[in-house]
């Protein structure tokens, strides 16, 4: 076999392994859409990609866990992990965070959790019925859905204050992925707890907030709410 003929088969060699390299990559790409939408981490109403998975994430993997012994009433925002939870943060009896599984609310029960607050409409969790589970668990659930900036509404704001204000502690206040959390934890902040628009700001950005139209519709409903 001549010089040529090597050449030829070399080529052809590289060729196919191109090609394959290139169908796996489709593969796992879509393969790896599938798996975001079955776990929830797509978007969380406003089209934005979700942040990492405290598994994923090693600078996440420095929390502690949420357990019995938790000091769930922290007077500054302090960050936990809890099972498959996302965005795990707790202040004043307050347990901030994404979506839990069923496993999760057990974790949290277990942690002293009384109350659940879910800012999912029923239509995006698909898996299970959270209410059912968490009532059956033995734990109140109050549930205030939006699904995106424009439906986040001065009577969301207005409902969100007054429940954040009464609700029994310690709760968990939860959306997909803490980014509706931090938008309603913004103008409570500033107008109930009379922080400051930078604290309270860096507070809800601590916690998940990071899409620019929940914080626009945030600030303004503040605005204009220390002008009436």
């Amino acid at each position: 076999m001549n010089a040529r003929h090597w050449l030829l088969i070399a080529a052809l060699f590289l060729g196919a392994c191109q090609s394959s390299d290139e169908t796996g990559t489709d593969k796992s790409s879509e393969e790896a859409k599938v798996d975001q939408t079955k776990a929830g981490k797509s978007a969380d109403g406003d089209g934005l990609a979700a942040p990492k998975d405290p598994i994923d994430d090693p600078e996440s993997n420095l929390a502690p866990p949420i357990s019995e012994t938790s000091p769930l009433m922290t007077d500054e925002i302090a960050s936990y992990t809890c099972g498959q939870i996302r965005n795990v943060h707790t202040y004043q009896g307050l347990v901030f965070g994404g979506q839990p599984s069923p496993e999760d609310f057990q974790l949290v029960k277990a942690a002293g959790v009384r109350t659940v607050f879910n800012l999912r409409p029923a239509s995006e969790i698909q898996d299970f019925d959270e209410q059912q589970v968490v009532t059956e668990l033995g734990l109140e659930y109050v549930s205030l859905p939006f699904a995106g900036p424009d439906q986040l509404t001065d009577e969301v704001f207005d409902r969100s204050r007054e429940i954040l204000a009464t609700v029994k502690r310690p709760a968990l206040f939860h959306c997909g992925s803490a980014n509706r959390v931090g938008a309603l934890w913004l103008p409570y902040r500033v107008l109930n707890d009379g922080l400051s628009l930078e604290d309270a700001l860096a507070e809800a950005k601590t916690i998940g907030l990071r899409s620019p139209g929940y914080e626009e519709k945030a600030l303004d409903y503040i605005e204009r709410k220390k002008n009436d």
